[in-house]
């Protein structure tokens, strides 16, 4: 029954005028950011996190980011003692 009126109110939404404006104004934001990013000289996403700072963080265990793809890498993992 819940799952009735909301897609009810769902709709009516969808088919308003509210939806129109609030898709045209999320394009409008869409398009600012990109002037933005354009205009820093940032032409993708990857230039920009380059162009960030970082911070190099050390892992709690040694194996913490081991990979583990078969049963045998897992039983070695365990049997190294790195495992909690």
């Amino acid at each position: 029954m819940f799952v009735a009126v909301l897609v009810g109110r769902s709709r009516a939404f969808l088919t308003s005028r509210g939806y129109v404006y609030v898709n045209r104004a999320l394009g409008a934001l869409l398009l600012l950011f990109a002037v933005s990013f354009l205009r820093d000289g940032m032409r993708c996403p990857r230039k920009m996190l380059l162009s960030l700072d970082t911070l190099l963080l050390e892992p709690a265990c040694g194996g913490a980011l081991d990979n583990m793809n078969t049963p045998d890498d897992w039983a070695r993992f365990q049997g190294s003692g790195e495992a909690r």
